[in-house]
């Protein structure tokens, strides 16, 4: 892992690519494989993120933030690997497939949404990250919106858009296209450990909502 490599990536290339690890960790810590030595990996990887990725950002030069960087990716990588991701990927990747969106912001848009959707049946572990973040977290309820606004909050610091409309689709593309972005969702391998199982329609909604 040598963080010189990393040293010219772009602002919004680090931003993207960061959201991605946070994503990572964030799947693999609540997946149906998660285990406990995947929890360990996972729950350093966002600790991490939210610690250097927007030093990073700001200053590519900034070589500690690069190096935790780098080191936050290769323990999500490691934790998703053994555990499985979950239903965030399995949108972003039909989504990313059909208008080429990066992938790293095809993530984010939709992280907020499925943590909320996810948190019916996973919400203590979603306290768990907050808790590591040191947000308010006194009870299930209030961690779960707490790592939601911490995530969002990551996104504006990160001049990240918060919706696909700011990403460019258009709003009639999107809807003549629901069905088959569901159907190859819910195809996709990674949402297969997702920790909620979902329907055609649960994921036409998010969808939606994430516009």
């Amino acid at each position: 892992l040598d963080a010189r490599f990393t040293r010219t990536v772009p602002p919004a290339v680090t931003a993207a690519t960061g959201m991605d690890v946070l994503t990572h960790a964030i799947e693999a810590y609540t997946s149906l494989g998660a285990n406990a030595f995947t929890d360990i990996y996972a729950l350093h990887g966002v600790e991490y993120v939210f610690r250097y990725l927007l030093r990073a950002y700001r200053d590519g030069d900034d070589m500690e933030a690069r190096e935790n960087m780098l080191l936050a990716s290769c323990m999500a990588g490691m934790a998703f690997n053994n555990s499985g991701l979950g239903l965030n990927h399995g949108i972003a990747h039909s989504l990313g497939a059909l208008f080429h969106l990066p992938h790293g912001i095809a993530n984010t848009v939709m992280l907020p949404h499925v943590i909320a959707y996810n948190s019916f049946d996973v919400g203590p572990r979603y306290r768990d990250l907050a808790v590591k973040l040191r947000l308010p977290a006194s009870s299930v309820e209030e961690g779960v919106e707490s790592l939601i606004e911490a995530v969002r909050w990551l996104c504006h610091e990160l001049n990240l858009p918060a919706g696909l409309g700011g990403m460019g689709v258009p709003r009639t593309a999107l809807e003549e296209s629901l069905e088959g972005l569901a159907l190859h969702a819910l195809d996709d391998v990674c949402t297969s450990a997702n920790p909620r199982k979902p329907s055609a329609e649960d994921i036409r909604r998010l969808i939606l909502e994430a516009y």
